[in-house]
């Protein structure tokens, strides 16, 4: 498993069998661009076996993910280690 740091390209696109962990411990608010970036990758992610799993959303944040249903479409976590122990099989 590999981490990735940085910002969120539009235009990534993910290898096969890829999950991808946002960890926005630092996030402390989201544009529409960000959630239009997020909603266009689940979709190629998932066609490809994987995932994109959220963690250590602040409070208002989460609200947001909340609102528009994110909470519905992606797995959120309350921290990076939590996160990584459900990808390990570890409950």
């Amino acid at each position: 498993m590999g981490f990735l740091t940085g910002k969120l390209n539009p235009r990534t696109r993910p290898s096969p069998l890829e999950f991808i962990l946002l960890d926005c411990r630092g996030l402390n608010d989201i544009s529409s661009a960000v959630l239009g970036a997020i909603m266009g990758l689940i979709e190629t992610v998932r066609e490809h076996g994987g995932d994109i799993l959220l963690c250590s959303l602040q409070k208002n944040v989460f609200e947001i993910f909340d609102t528009l249903g994110f909470t519905q479409l992606y797995r959120v976590f309350a921290s990076e280690g939590e996160a990584l122990q459900r990808l390990n099989g570890k409950d």
